[in-house]
């Protein structure tokens, strides 16, 4: 959203407009960083902003160093999930489409796994049967994909895994739990999380906006590229 923002921006200084065009901007939430993307992008105020109660439920966040595979059958994300009971009502959000593709196709969940991912790597067939299979019946299945789920998916589960990636991107993946009141639990695998953590640098209770600010805060975004050049 920040990039499209830059993208709309960047348009608007490059033609000759009477007067800017109005923009509404919805969402459930409004992180301060977003706000002031608003603010300066498209003239927003804090007094635009329309919010209503939040029915998010809480969250338990284990926190473990990032692991990988390249052995086909197995991942440690997997194992992970089995260890836990997760093989069901579970997100497992990963940058790299690969890794996706070898959890989905480990033998500790591969009865369960279902693989979404982005649409120049899956069928969209198969991307949208995946979705509805899981929406349908999540205490059936794992949905397990990049950075696809994060933004394309407005559905919850009991249960998230995910891996360290942008600040932005993380919490977008917190955002994928705890919805409609409901607790989740959450393994988190970070090398920045996982040293505070280890330090005893964390508390033992965070509200989710500090929680998300704390995310954002340790896990840099990606430098955006020249958007309209040449």
């Amino acid at each position: 959203m920040i990039y499209f923002l830059r993208s709309v921006r960047l348009f608007q200084e490059r033609q000759r407009f009477s007067r800017k065009p109005v923009f509404i901007f919805a969402s459930a939430t409004t992180p301060d960083d977003l706000l002031n993307e608003l603010e300066d992008g498209v003239g927003m105020e804090k007094k635009d902003i329309l919010t209503g109660p939040s029915y998010t439920g809480d969250a338990s966040v284990e926190v473990l160093v990032p692991r990988s595979s390249r052995t086909h059958g197995q991942h440690p994300i997997a194992e992970d999930m089995l260890a836990r009971g997760h093989t069901t009502n579970t997100m497992v959000i990963v940058p790299n489409p690969f890794d996706a593709w070898m959890i989905c196709h480990s033998k500790s969940i591969e009865q369960s796994a279902l693989l979404f991912v982005g649409q120049d790597k899956q069928a969209e067939k198969e991307r949208q049967t995946h979705l509805k299979q899981f929406a349908d019946d999540p205490g059936r299945h794992a949905l397990v994909g990049s950075s696809a789920i994060e933004a394309g998916v407005d559905l919850g589960a009991a249960n998230l895994y995910c891996q360290e990636t942008t600040g932005s991107g993380t919490t977008q993946a917190f955002g994928r739990v705890a919805r409609s009141g409901q607790d989740a639990n959450v393994v988190y695998y970070g090398n920045r999380l996982f040293h505070l953590a280890s330090s005893g640098m964390l508390k033992g209770e965070y509200s989710r906006n500090e929680f998300n600010r704390l995310l954002r805060g340790i896990n840099p975004e990606r430098q955006a590229a020249e958007i309209m050049s040449g």
